[in-house]
């Protein structure tokens, strides 16, 4: 009886073949980065960390959506409604998001809720290293208070960005088939040239 537990291993020096409790399969990946723990211990995101696998990750929200790719809850953040997304890659989490799925009488709204998400954000992370308003070249650019509405027209996006030894993270408003979206995209920056190799390997694959 074999006693070696199902899992990625080492197959030459920069890929993995999973091994599924029986016998070797044929899903290989190029080997990720090793991921240290954080040094003050806190976790990336929410309570999951970079690197954390389908099932490692917890979530106490409603299932939206799962596949080894994506999982998608609903839930409530600072009195909003929200979707959280984990997203992988071969596996791994390399990134989570916030999406505010709450709809705003007016699009005046959804830069108020930019505002207060960007000083929600800047209490755990600092002052942001990005805050501006993003125009579209032809725009015709408006005063603040009227912003929401050229969001929605997509004339304008604001951005904010923070960023750590481990995580990027965006706050963003833009239009989205004419609708305002506001979400927050926290991602791993341990992973990015692991991702940014394995998404090239898999677009030759294809050629």
């Amino acid at each position: 009886m074999n006693s070696i537990p199902a899992g990625w291993y080492p197959d030459g020096a920069e890929w993995e073949t999973f091994w599924d409790g029986r016998g070797w399969t044929d899903r290989h990946r190029m080997r990720p980065p090793a991921v240290a723990p954080a040094d003050d211990g806190r976790p990336d995101f929410r309570s999951a960390r970079w690197g954390d696998s389908v099932d490692d990750v917890q979530e106490d929200a409603a299932l939206l959506h799962g596949d080894d790719r994506l999982m998608l809850y609903a839930s409530t953040i600072d009195s909003r409604r929200v979707t959280i997304g984990y997203e992988y890659v071969e596996g791994l989490l390399v990134a989570g998001r916030y999406v505010v799925a709450d709809r705003y009488p007016s699009p005046q709204h959804y830069v108020d809720a930019f505002g207060s998400f960007t000083t929600l954000l800047s209490k755990d992370h600092g002052d942001p290293v990005v805050d501006r308003p993003v125009w579209e070249p032809a725009a015709r650019r408006v005063p603040r208070d009227q912003w929401g509405a050229a969001v929605r027209r997509g004339d304008l996006r604001l951005m904010a960005a923070w960023t750590s030894p481990r995580t990027e993270i965006v706050l963003l408003l833009e239009d989205v088939g004419h609708e305002s979206r506001l979400g927050v995209v926290c991602s791993s920056r341990t992973h990015a040239d692991w991702i940014e190799a394995v998404r090239r390997n898999q677009a030759l694959a294809l050629l």
